[in-house]
């Protein structure tokens, strides 16, 4: 049998050996009483938060985003708190899932939660505090139903926001800046004669891909409306209580004017949230034939991007209802 000289004994001051396999008894045993102790979900969100915040600090998170992860995360460590976070694994969160469905939440929810898990157990992986990433099983959602407006109900929409509220909505539906893009837009980004915005890096957020990086050319009347605004601030849309910052959120404002446009679906009023803006830029130029690659190149897709068609062209009612097979009608034209 092999042996290894060790360091010397210090209660004898002798030098002694111990045996290879002797070694490998006591890492075990340690690896073993570091398992007994791990960490609970509770234990490590606080330093997880943190690092949250310092991607904010340098520009690679919205604040936005890390208030949604958080108010996900509450409900998380309210059932799921006191679990080991070498122990959770999709039986776990299976448990986790059907309470929640006990509670009344829809699955669409319940997913976003666990998503936002899922998030945070990625960083205790990447910090080696598990060994693995669990497989977690989603709730299947039933389908959203997306539609844009049409033409003359995005109109009737626009005319009931508040002016400020209008140009900003009127910036994403023609030109297909993302929200964080347009919200956070500077006036240094702003080409007023050659009628081009610039969208790259900037203070309050880095570009989502490579292919942000891009100028989007704009049109008289948007470039007439902007003026209108005015130039005190640094941003465009400046936040109301200090601006300083760029403004982060009008849904409610939108949803009022979606109101009193009486634009409907279904008996109630359509859903319209600043990120249909997005969608019916999409969906409008492509129903101009506008090319596809040219489409995705001025919302900031990469060429060969799928999520262009998949999630951005939704069918105004209107232009579905051109669609419409009628036999009849259809045989008439024909004789």
């Amino acid at each position: 049998m092999a042996y290894r000289p060790v360091a010397e004994d210090q209660s004898s001051g002798q030098t002694g050996t111990v045996s290879l396999p002797l070694k490998k008894i006591e890492i075990n045993d340690h690896l073993a009483r570091q398992d007994d102790h791990s960490y609970m979900l509770n234990d490590v969100f606080a330093n997880f938060v943190k690092s949250e915040h310092e991607k904010v600090k340098a520009g690679r998170k919205r604040i936005g985003l890390l208030r949604t992860d958080l108010n996900c995360l509450t409900h998380v460590l309210n059932h799921l708190g006191e679990h080991l976070i070498s122990q959770i694994d999709d039986d776990v969160v299976a448990f986790y899932q059907g309470q929640r469905r006990n509670e009344g939440v829809k699955p669409v929810t319940i997913n976003t939660e666990v998503r936002k898990l899922r998030l945070m157990l990625k960083w205790c992986f990447r910090k080696r505090m598990i060994d693995q990433m669990p497989v977690i099983t989603d709730l299947v959602e039933p389908p959203v139903q997306t539609e844009v407006p049409t033409l003359h109900e995005l109109l009737s929409i626009l005319e009931h926001l508040p002016f400020r509220h209008r140009v900003l909505t009127r910036l994403m539906c023609e030109t297909g800046l993302r929200v964080s893009e347009a919200m956070g837009l500077r006036w240094k980004q702003v080409d007023l004669v050659r009628l081009v915005i610039k969208i790259g890096d900037t203070t309050e957020m880095t570009p989502k891909t490579a292919h942000s990086h891009r100028e989007v050319m704009i049109g008289e009347g948007l470039a007439q409306d902007l003026i209108a605004l005015g130039q005190e601030h640094a941003h465009v849309f400046p936040g109301f209580r200090d601006p300083s910052i760029p403004m982060d959120n009008y849904r409610k404002a939108l949803k009022t004017a979606v109101k009193k446009s009486g634009v409907m679906r279904y008996g109630e009023p359509m859903r319209f949230t600043p990120k249909f803006g997005r969608k019916a830029f999409t969906s409008y130029q492509w129903l101009r034939c506008i090319p596809l690659e040219l489409i995705r190149k001025t919302v900031g897709h990469s060429p060969n991007s799928r999520v262009t068609e998949k999630n951005y062209l939704h069918m105004p009612a209107e232009s579905a209802r051109d669609a419409v097979l009628v036999l009849n009608v259809l045989a008439e034209k024909a004789k």
